[in-house]
């Protein structure tokens, strides 16, 4: 099986969907209204793709994707630290 790569739009939209945008916009709010406790943990969930397509889960735009999360989780938890807080990353099997 062959795919197309992915154009640069598609790769914007699968990181604001399966990335850490949509997270780092809720911290951001929550922050700024005040509504994170100390000691406050968020979560991200992952997943770990199968092994047979596992170009397309690590390699590719998913886990360019993936790879947004993550870093943004770290970013997050540097934030977080201020408040006694922290962000993780959860990845998971699928099945």
């Amino acid at each position: 099986m062959t795919l197309d790569a992915a154009t640069e739009e598609e790769v914007r939209h699968t990181k604001g969907v399966m990335g850490g945008d949509d997270w780092e916009l809720w911290m951001d709010l929550l922050q700024k209204e005040g509504l994170l406790a100390p000691g406050c943990i968020s979560m991200a969930y992952s997943y770990i793709g199968r092994t047979s397509p596992s170009p397309l889960y690590r390699n590719g735009t998913i886990g360019n994707a993936k790879d947004h999360l993550e870093n943004t989780a770290l970013k997050l938890d540097a934030r977080l630290k201020a408040i006694g807080g922290h962000a993780y990353v959860s990845v998971n099997k699928p099945w």
